[in-house]
């Protein structure tokens, strides 16, 4: 069996042109009707050229009329692996009429999809080509590092990483977070963070997955703050730390993973104070530390990877067939 990944990206674009885009009242509907439509032709286009066994689709959106019929005449099963949360995005509920087999990252999102086709559970993963170990006696120069978005949309992640460094005195704290022009009004929540405990280092930019890597390799703590729609999910920064073998303290339980122990392999924290008392404890604990995140980034090695999650959508594609 072979199998051909098709990836769609929406093009960068200069600060000039983000700022004509955040003027235009219809750009963002435009846009991403737009681009739904782009993306819905291209996959049209690779099915029929490549008419596959199955198609899988991250996050599908439109599916033209063209891309159903074909499949349904030659026997093709559709699959969709939902990364984002109905709560957030209405239109994933919409797509799942598309699709013979959903997956969903979100556990309370199954309720949802199952009422337009068979739904089925499927954490996210990592891949381990661009997330593992650097075993070069790389020195941890970071106490605690985050790596996320931070605009006004998170405000909690704003609150948590300010809290965190006026409790973390002297300790050195990192945070990487998505490229914004100097002129954006999202730069006063950089300004919180550092002037909170003035021991925090705020990078804008598009960070590549190897900076990230060796940013993770680098971090005696990699903090994991979830967005606010995702209430069981797990987002892929959690299995990136793992991946790494960074010390993963997050703060959503692995309840779907039951090979994922909370204390052993990872550590949950259940708000701002419960995050500095179990930073400050694993700062401390080089042992534990150590210890934890050994165990962590061995199991997700061993079954947390993209490739397992490709191999059970494929297992069960065939079960339902």
């Amino acid at each position: 069996m072979s199998a051909e990944i098709l990836e769609f990206e929406t093009p960068r674009q200069g600060p000039l042109q983000q700022l004509k885009n955040a003027l235009s009242r219809d750009y963002f509907h435009g846009r991403n009707v737009g681009m739904k439509r782009t993306n819905a032709l291209a996959m049209e286009r690779a099915v029929m050229s490549h008419a596959p066994d199955y198609v899988v689709v991250m996050n599908g959106g439109e599916v033209t009329n063209a891309t159903r019929s074909y499949c349904t005449r030659n026997g093709i099963r559709m699959a969709m692996w939902a990364y984002d949360s109905c709560s957030r995005f209405k239109w994933i509920a919409d797509a799942a009429r598309y699709y013979d087999v959903i997956y969903s990252y979100e556990l309370n999102d199954l309720e949802i999809l199952s009422q337009s086709s068979t739904a089925h559970l499927l954490p996210l993963a990592y891949d381990p080509a661009r997330y593992f170990p650097i075993d070069n006696g790389t020195v941890e120069d970071v106490d605690v590092s985050f790596v996320g978005t931070i605009k006004s949309h998170y405000s909690r992640r704003t609150e948590l990483l300010r809290q965190l460094s006026t409790g973390l005195k002297g300790a050195r704290l990192e945070t990487w977070s998505n490229a914004t022009p100097f002129y954006s009004p999202f730069r006063y929540q950089d300004v919180l963070i550092r002037i909170a405990g003035g021991n925090t280092k705020v990078i804008r930019g598009n960070a590549t997955h190897q900076q990230i890597n060796e940013l993770y390799n680098r971090t005696r703590i990699c903090l994991n703050i979830h967005g606010s729609t995702e209430q069981k999910a797990l987002n892929p920064r959690s299995f990136e730390i793992l991946g790494s073998g960074g010390f993963l303290l997050t703060d959503i339980p692995f309840m779907a993973l039951k090979d994922f122990e909370d204390g052993r392999d990872y550590v949950v924290y259940s708000g701002p104070d419960d995050l500095l008392q179990k930073a400050r404890k694993y700062l401390h604990d080089e042992e534990a530390r150590k210890r934890i995140k050994e165990s962590g980034h061995r199991i997700a090695r061993e079954s947390h990877t993209y490739a397992a999650r490709a191999a059970e959508i494929l297992k069960g594609l065939r079960q339902e067939s």
